[in-house]
């Protein structure tokens, strides 16, 4: 796993996040129970809504992430964790790379954490900040701790998977 702080610039990050806003009022959502492998969703009682971004976003990160993202062409999918919403670990097998872009600050106690396990097989942490960029170039299992009901608002991200 590669992290990268600050990815993006933070009118970037509002800017999404106003779309994201306006679109949550349209009927455009998946549901991670519905959309999701069973095996990603078991044990979690929660759904994450899965969602389009605008295609002036995704040029506008293609632009910004150039120098951070592999070669590929990539997919972008708005992730909305809601509460006990999270994701058992997989490695995004399909893909050249996955990666995931924050779009709020969050805290621990929240739930929400990600998690992977290295080449290694050490497991490792991290807590969301907004405009950090995670990228699994390498296949690594990963997965999303459940939200705790207790997180005072969704947990947001957009996930980029290369072809």
């Amino acid at each position: 796993m590669k992290i990268f702080y600050n990815a993006i610039r933070d009118e970037l990050i509002s800017s999404i996040n106003s779309d994201l806003d306006e679109r949550l009022k349209d009927r455009v959502w998946n549901c991670s129970k519905q959309s999701w492998d069973k095996n990603l969703t078991e044990g979690i009682f929660g759904t994450c809504l899965t969602g389009p971004v605008d295609f002036r976003f995704k040029a506008k990160l293609k632009k910004d992430l150039k120098s951070i993202l592999p070669p590929f062409e990539f997919d972008t999918i708005f992730h909305f964790w809601q509460e006990m919403s999270g994701i058992n670990f997989h490695n995004d097998g399909n893909y050249n790379f996955g990666a995931t872009l924050y779009l709020n600050d969050w805290r621990k106690e929240w739930g929400g954490l990600f998690v992977w396990q290295d080449i290694n097989s050490k497991m490792h942490v991290i807590c969301p900040q907004a405009g950090m960029l995670v990228l699994n170039d390498e296949k690594e299992e990963h997965s999303v701790t459940p939200v705790h009901p207790s997180a005072p608002y969704a947990r947001r991200s957009i996930q980029l998977f290369g072809a």
